[in-house]
């Protein structure tokens, strides 16, 4: 867990580490928990003693100013989310040179796929609904290396 932690924390290898990162951090609560029932009265012990007010004390001032930035950062999230959130949105016209193709190849590689009716006005997030797929199916379709 320390070194996947450390690892998402240099972005390094990030496909590789989150989920096994965030499933394996579950796991080790199972641990903790036991250890901590099973210590449950020294536990107790620890907070009758003036040491531990203090040191929460200190730990949730030391929280404030991360908890102030998250809360007045604009919302809006991830960029590349609302990117392709706008690109699934947009016609295939406008889209097609965003991609760095014309309208008509934007039209070829999407009927090749499959979709028969599609044309310039159409949108991403329109094709994938009524194909029953997802709008990253058809984004894929229009972004895959042509042989």
């Amino acid at each position: 867990s320390t070194i996947s932690g450390l690892a998402l924390y240099f972005h390094l290898g990030t496909n590789l580490f989150r989920e096994m990162h965030e499933i394996l951090s579950l796991v080790l609560l199972v641990p903790v928990i036991v250890h901590i029932w099973r210590n449950w009265p020294g536990f107790v012990n620890y907070f009758r003693r003036r040491a531990m007010p203090i040191s929460l004390a200190v730990c949730f001032l030391a929280a404030v100013p991360f908890v102030y930035a998250g809360l007045s950062k604009p919302a809006g999230g991830n960029p590349a989310i609302a990117l392709m959130m706008a690109a699934q949105k947009a016609p295939i016209a406008k889209l097609a040179p965003v991609l760095g193709l014309d309208e008509a190849s934007a039209l070829r590689r999407l009927r090749d796929a499959g979709f028969a009716d599609v044309s310039g006005i159409d949108t991403v997030a329109a094709l994938a609904a009524k194909a029953q797929l997802s709008p990253m199916a058809v984004m894929a379709q229009l972004t895959a290396p042509q042989r």
